[in-house]
């Protein structure tokens, strides 16, 4: 039953450039001051996810073992990454995917929004969480290749150690988007490298 979920979730879901239009859409289209300060955080916070999407797209390149790698992929793969256009980390990473996704016509990326198919996420959570964003990987016949998510294991090492200190919520997520900003992607190369085989 759960692979059927898996099955109909992907097919419904989005293409990276239908995720991003649909985050643009919803932002643009939100009277914002009809927002308590929790959804106003959201919304701006989203709008800014836009804008670290679309930066990670012009000005990432895919590494080049990986990129080879990916190159070699000879059958059909699905992909399949849970996630939701408020998510700071995914507007980090979900970029990267689209990326190595259009390297290989083999690869078909969807995204699959963790609101919308709770029963997805359940299948797939991090110590009992819905932590995002998630990529999880298929061979043609849906048998499950790897999985990777919710963050690069570097950048939740420090994470955890900042928790562990109290530090402020606010603090640690900002130390996220600067840790994202000077690493430009290449822990998660490097996760990727050693799952795909």
């Amino acid at each position: 039953m759960s692979i059927q979920n898996i099955k109909n979730a992907f097919s419904k879901g989005l293409t990276f450039s239908q995720f991003i239009e649909k985050t643009q859409k919803h932002v643009d289209q939100t009277d914002v001051s009809q927002l308590d300060d929790e959804a106003r955080f959201i919304h701006e916070y989203t709008s800014l996810n836009i804008r670290r999407m679309n930066r990670v797209l012009k000005t990432h390149s895919v590494e080049e073992t990986l990129a080879e790698k990916l190159k070699s992929i000879s059958s059909k793969q699905h992909w399949m990454l849970i996630t939701e256009g408020w998510c700071g980390d995914s507007a980090q990473s979900s970029p990267e995917f689209h990326k190595m996704s259009l390297l290989n016509n083999n690869i078909e990326l969807r995204i699959v929004e963790r609101d919308t198919f709770p029963e997805v996420m359940d299948l797939y959570l991090t110590n009992g969480k819905k932590s995002i964003p998630i990529l999880v990987v298929f061979d043609d016949e849906w048998n499950q290749l790897y999985k990777w998510g919710a963050r690069p294991a570097a950048l939740q090492t420090r994470i955890d150690e900042l928790i562990a200190v109290n530090t402020p919520k606010d603090v640690w997520m900002e130390e996220i988007h600067l840790w994202y900003a000077k690493n430009r992607g290449q822990e998660l190369y490097k996760e990727l490298n050693s799952l795909i085989q």
